[in-house]
């Protein structure tokens, strides 16, 4: 038998382990769903608790308090969403970058929703005190920032940088 050295052995060539840099927007955007939804999470019961409370309002209609309930289990839920977003963001999960997609075009169909709705609220209230306009006024404003964040993320998250991040060649 052949004695074989070293040399003469060919091993497969084993290639580094591939190092995944992580894009400056995909931490932000960790870092900021994290936030938002840690904020969301403690905020929104403290902000729709008093109106599941309440039965009566200035502007209280039949089913009020169901849709203050939806709206609650609704924003928790969305929070919670958000900040495990976030920290699969963080971790360069593909599914968090698609999850995120799918929150931010969630959030922008729902605001462009409600702006429809408070659109037409304002066509009903014409009638109205100047109050209670100027509320629906203030509301509509609200929704149009809160756009900002869900077109952002939707953008950078379909940037080309972050695509290649979480699917690599």
């Amino acid at each position: 038998m052949d004695e074989l050295n070293s040399e003469q052995i060919q091993t497969p060539a084993q290639s580094p382990p591939q190092i995944i840099e992580r894009p400056l927007a995909v931490t932000v955007f960790g870092v900021l769903n994290i936030f938002f939804g840690g904020i969301g999470m403690v905020c929104t019961p403290f902000t729709l608790a008093p109106r599941l409370l309440t039965r009566h309002g200035p502007m209280a209609m039949p089913g009020d308090m169901v849709w203050n309930l939806i709206s609650l289990l609704s924003s928790v839920g969305f929070s919670v969403w958000l900040l495990v977003l976030g920290i699969g963001l963080l971790k360069l999960k593909s599914w968090a970058r698609s999850g995120s997609i799918g929150y931010a075009c969630i959030c922008i169909v729902l605001m462009v929703v409600v702006l429809g709705i408070s659109t037409n609220s304002i066509s009903n209230m014409l009638d109205q005190p100047r109050t209670e306009l100027w509320a629906v006024i203030s509301g509509m404003c609200g929704s149009v920032m809160a756009l900002i964040y869900p077109i952002l993320l939707l953008f950078f998250m379909l940037t080309e940088k972050v695509k290649r991040a979480f699917c690599p060649p």
